[in-house]
């Protein structure tokens, strides 16, 4: 899958800030303190920043009654379009993303992998130079998310996409530009290989069953190392092939169970946050 230029992705955690930042700047929140400019515009200047933007919020759903079309539509005219051109734009859309053969039916009688893409398909309509995706798969099965990033790639569209997710698989898969955030703090921003390359580790080894095992690789490598637990995983973080193959050797001889993957940028974020430790 590949990455698109005109999307940028915030990823952080559930609590990190990513819909409140969204909610100031599509101006639906007011700062507490700062500056802030959008499209060159400052926070202000609300009715035009608003002429110039779209969102499809976290928590949106479309109204129960109407149809895909119906919901699409009128949001096309309320910003002003012409009756001809709302209705050319909505069949557009609604066959870019799919959603052509469900566009009579009531959006309450769809499934909610549909009503997501409904959503989205209203905020892509809009044409406007800057659209929010405030965390658009969320909720999604595997198999809907895939397809929506699969979707939002396919679209040639003119539109700067700002897209939240706690998923590092989405921001890798959807995204050329990512900045990580924690608290409310940008922790680092740049390309997927320019965020990786901002922690030392290059290997990740899941272990099944960690006691034992990290003791023996705390004691072989020391800090040069970094491990984390999840359940009753632990999750070793290696910065060379050369140690990779000593400990993948160690672990063998112990008869542990154990698989090696690259470094993504959930184990970034794990990493910049203090999530492992030595």
């Amino acid at each position: 899958m590949r990455s698109n230029d005109n999307i940028f992705c915030l990823m952080g955690p559930n609590g990190a800030g990513k819909t409140t930042l969204v909610r100031i700047l599509s101006t639906q929140l007011k700062p507490s303190k700062g500056y802030v400019e959008v499209l060159g515009y400052p926070l202000s200047d609300a009715k035009r920043i608003r002429r110039e933007i779209a969102i499809m919020p976290q928590e949106g759903r479309p109204l129960g009654d109407v149809t895909p079309w119906e919901f699409v539509y009128w949001l096309l005219v309320a910003r002003g379009w012409s009756f001809s051109e709302a209705k050319m734009r909505t069949e557009e859309v609604l066959k870019d993303l799919d959603l052509w053969e469900y566009r009579s039916k009531p959006c309450m009688l769809l499934s909610g992998g549909l009503r997501r893409r409904v959503l989205l398909a209203a905020a892509m309509a809009t044409h406007a130079a800057l659209i929010f995706l405030d965390e658009p798969t969320l909720g999604l099965d595997p198999y809907a998310r895939r397809s929506t990033w699969e979707l939002l790639l396919r679209m040639k569209t003119s539109s700067f996409l700002f897209v939240t997710t706690n998923l590092g698989v989405e921001a890798e898969n959807i995204s050329t530009r990512v900045a990580l955030l924690e608290r409310g703090v940008i922790r680092a921003i740049g390309s997927v290989e320019e965020l990786k390359q901002e922690i030392p580790f290059r290997y990740k080894l899941v272990v099944e069953g960690h006691r034992e095992v990290l003791e023996h690789i705390l004691a072989a490598y020391g800090t040069r190392v970094r491990v984390a637990r999840l359940g009753d995983r632990l999750l070793v973080y290696i910065p060379s092939r050369g140690m990779l193959e000593e400990i993948v050797e160690l672990l063998a001889s112990r008869e542990a169970s154990f698989r090696v993957s690259p470094i993504d940028l959930e184990d970034v974020f794990a990493v910049l946050t203090g999530g492992v430790h030595g």
